[in-house]
């Protein structure tokens, strides 16, 4: 799962514990459409009109059946899509929150394009929205430059951690780098980090660990084939929480390439396992570089300072500031009181 999937997953299944909460989504891939209770939640999944991997639209079947059971929260997620323009075309009387998970420019000449086209409708998205929610300041500002936001109506809630992380026991015999992320070659730039370990790989005696999927996988594989280190880095894809917990606890560092992030869950849960974590020192990621937390890769990030980066975390005692998480828990909490002060007056 993305990070999106990821948030919607953690926040639902703990409002659902006192809400009743059903979770409209579209079908992946060759997926079929279903109704089905995921621990405590209703899923209902859509086929969607679909023209490409970057580009498809709700059907107006599950506009429709928004609307028959006339949530009293329509909260919508993932504003480079077209998702908040549908959700704020639903005829209820439903209060609208939008969660943008806004990355402040798109990743491929295709998808600027797509967003160029989408940005019209999503200033009357938010514009029609109760309140619009953002996990870091930095978000915040990146909304702030691209659209006409009111303000008044933003609320910062940051992504969370599982408290799982806090009970980890490290097994850290060898030395193990993670990343744990989308295969994706344009924004999470997994070929640059595959590229930097073949930099390093005769140096140390370690492995590089992806944990993801995506639409990159085949030619990631391929990548690291060509390379000659299909013995040396491992691909892990729809791993349970246990076992993703578990790579946390095997790891001795975590890295990414991203150099596009509004938050970093999965850096904040690296963190919160008390591992040496990397990362490009730009947009929501400085914020953990600025903190002491994590150590930060200046731009532009290249291959070379990726390998050195991770070979200074393996080689030197580095200490850096405790990070202290924000758990789910705390951020399903602060969406209760939302929605609670929501539903009980005017805007």
């Amino acid at each position: 799962m993305g990070g999106i999937e990821t948030h919607v997953q953690e926040i639902a299944e703990r409002l659902a514990k006192r809400h009743e909460v059903l979770v409209f989504t579209l079908v992946s891939g060759n997926g079929q459409t279903c109704n089905e209770i995921i621990n405590g939640v209703n899923v209902r999944r859509f086929k969607p009109i679909r023209l490409s991997y970057s580009l498809e639209f709700p059907r107006g079947s599950m506009l429709r059946e928004i609307e028959r059971f006339q949530p009293d929260v329509l909260h919508a997620h993932g504003i480079h899509t077209i998702i908040p323009f549908f959700a704020s075309r639903v005829n209820s009387n439903s209060k609208l929150v939008i969660t943008p998970h806004y990355l402040g420019k798109s990743t491929t000449l295709f998808r600027k394009f797509l967003f160029f086209a989408y940005k019209p409708l999503l200033n009357v998205a938010l514009s029609k929205s109760d309140r619009i929610i953002c996990s870091t300041s930095t978000e915040k500002n990146m909304l702030n430059r691209s659209f006409n936001v009111d303000n008044m109506k933003i609320r910062m809630i940051p992504n969370g951690v599982g408290t799982d992380l806090a009970k980890i026991v490290p097994k850290r015999d060898g030395m193990r780098i993670l990343s744990v992320a989308r295969l994706d070659l344009y924004h999470k730039k997994t070929d640059k980090l595959i590229r930097a370990f073949k930099l390093i790989e005769s140096k140390i005696n370690a492995k590089l660990v992806l944990v993801g999927d995506g639409p990159d996988r085949k030619e990631i594989m391929k990548l690291i084939n060509s390379l000659g280190l299909s013995e040396k880095i491992e691909v892990k894809s729809n791993l349970t929480r246990d076992q993703l917990v578990q790579e946390y606890a095997n790891a001795t560092v975590f890295v990414t390439a991203s150099e596009i992030e509004n938050f970093g869950i999965a850096v904040a849960e690296a963190l919160a396992a008390k591992l040496k974590v990397v990362v490009p020192n730009s947009t929501a990621l400085s914020l953990f570089v600025d903190a002491g937390h994590a150590l930060g890769m200046e731009m532009p990030i290249t291959i070379e300072k990726i390998a050195e980066a991770m070979m200074t975390c393996l080689q030197d005692n580095n200490k850096f500031l405790e990070y202290s998480p924000y758990t789910w828990d705390m951020a399903a909490e602060e969406l209760h009181k939302l929605y609670e002060e929501l539903s009980a007056k005017d805007c």
